[in-house]
C-alpha cells in the first residue's frame, strides 16, 4: 500500500476478480485505461485461469504501471477471495470493484469524485449502473433503479437489488471496516456484502438524479462463465439457507416489523419452491419443521407446503418444478409470493415502479 502526498489528487483503486476472461477482460481493462480521472490503480486478482487471461493483463502491465495482476495466494477459490486480495493490497483512498466482463464509462471516476466532493462524511456512494449485451448503449435498460419507496434493507431481503457491485465507490477505510467479502461464501457474495453494510450502520449518498456510469454486460453467450459458477444444486440451496438463517437471526430480534417479517417470508418462500423444483422432500420437510414456530407461513401456507414437499419423492423433476409454480400461485397471495419485486432491468430508471406491500 502507498501513501498519497497530501496535494496530490485522490487515488482510487479498481479492483477486479478475473477467471478465464482472456477475450472479455480486455473490454473490461479498455475501459479503466480511458479515464478521464488517471490519478487510479487498476488491480487485477486472477483466480488460476486456465486460458490465457493473465498474459492478457500482463501487457496492459507493461503497457502502463497503473495496472497490477496479482495472483489468488489462498483457498478456496472465487470472486469474494480474489477480491479480498485486491483490497489487501489496494493503495487507494476509494475503492471501486469491478467484475471482468463489464466496463466504466469513460467519466466514471471523474463524475463519482465530484459526488463525493459534493457528498462528504459517509463511507460510500453509489451510482446507476446500465445493462449492455456487446457494446454499452446497445440498450436503454439499467439494472435497477436507485429510488424507490420501499427501503434499502427490505429491498435486499427481496432480492431487489437496488444497485450492482460496480454501483457504489467506498471508502478504503468503510470497506476494510466490513472486513471484505465472505470468502467462504458458494453464492450471492455481492448480496451478501452490500446488507452487511447496511447491518453495520455504514453511511451512504445515492446519486438518484446521475447518469450511468458503469455497464453490467448481460450476454448469454458469455455471462455462464462466471468466477463463482454458482449453481442450484443442494449445496448451494442449503448455503443459501444458512445464509438466510444467519441474517434471520441478526435481523429479526432487532427489528420485529411487519415489513422485515414479510420480507423473510418471501425468502424462504422461494428457497422453498427451489428445494421442491429439486426433489428434495427431506430437505423441505425439515426448513418447513423448523420455520413452523417462526410463524412467517399461515396455517394454510404452511399445510399446503407440506402436502407438497411429502408428494414429491412420486413427480418427476421437471412436473416437480411446474407444480411448485402453480402451487404458488394457486394457493399463496400471488401479490405477496410471485417474483415481481426480484431485481429487473428497468428501461426507465428514473421511474420505476414499486410493488413492495406487505399484507
Amino acid at each position: 500500500m502507498t501513501t498519497q502526498p497530501s496535494d496530490m489528487p485522490p487515488l482510487v483503486s479498481i479492483i477486479i476478480p478475473a477467471y478465464n476472461r482472456e477475450t472479455l477482460i480486455r473490454d473490461t481493462l479498455d475501459s479503466v485505461r480511458q479515464q478521464t480521472y488517471e490519478n487510479f490503480e487498476c488491480i487485477v486478482v486472477d483466480d488460476g485461469s486456465a486460458d490465457h487471461t493473465a498474459a492478457v493483463v500482463k501487457r496492459y502491465q507493461a503497457q502502463d504501471p497503473r495496472f497490477r495482476l496479482l495472483h489468488r495466494d489462498r483457498l478456496p477459490k472465487g470472486a469474494s477471495v480474489c477480491r479480498n486480495i485486491g483490497l489487501e493490497h489496494a493503495g487507494g483512498d476509494y475503492i471501486v470493484f469491478l467484475d471482468s466482463d463489464d466496463v466504466l464509462a469513460e467519466t466514471c471516476l471523474e463524475n463519482r469524485l465530484a459526488v463525493v466532493a459534493r457528498h462528504p462524511g459517509v463511507d460510500f456512494w453509489v451510482f446507476p449502473t446500465g445493462v449492455f449485451a456487446r457494446t454499452p448503449g446497445d440498450t436503454t435498460k439499467v439494472w435497477n433503479a436507485l429510488h424507490k419507496n420501499t427501503p434499502d434493507l427490505i429491498r435486499f431481503l427481496l432480492q431487489d437489488m437496488p444497485w450492482h457491485i460496480a454501483g457504489p465507490i467506498w471508502r478504503r477505510e468503510a470497506a476494510l471496516r466490513l472486513q471484505g467479502f465472505d470468502g467462504e461464501a458458494l453464492c450471492w457474495q455481492d448480496w451478501e456484502f452490500h446488507l452487511r453494510a447496511l447491518l453495520a450502520g455504514l453511511t451512504y449518498h445515492k446519486a438518484t438524479d446521475g447518469r450511468v456510469d458503469s455497464y453490467y454486460r448481460k450476454d448469454l453467450q458469455t455471462r455462464p462463465n462466471t468466477i463463482s459458477g454458482a449453481h442450484h444444486d443442494r449445496r448451494h440451496v442449503l448455503y443459501r439457507i444458512g445464509l438466510i438463517d444467519r441474517f434471520y437471526t441478526l435481523i429479526v430480534p432487532v427489528q420485529q416489523t411487519k415489513a422485515i417479517r414479510f420480507a423473510f417470508s418471501v425468502l424462504y418462500y422461494r428457497l422453498l419452491v427451489d428445494l421442491a423444483g429439486h426433489a428434495l422432500e427431506d430437505d423441505m420437510l425439515a426448513l418447513l419443521h423448523r420455520l413452523k414456530p417462526e410463524g412467517l407461513f399461515s396455517p394454510p401456507e404452511h399445510a399446503a407446503l407440506t402436502i407438497l414437499a411429502k408428494k414429491l419423492g412420486n413427480q418427476r423433476l421437471q412436473r416437480v418444478k411446474n407444480q411448485a409454480t402453480k402451487l404458488a400461485l394457486a394457493v399463496f397471495n400471488p401479490k405477496k409470493f410471485y417474483n415481481r419485486s426480484n431485481s429487473t432491468f428497468l428501461a426507465t430508471p428514473a421511474h420505476a415502479p414499486d410493488d413492495f406491500e406487505p399484507n
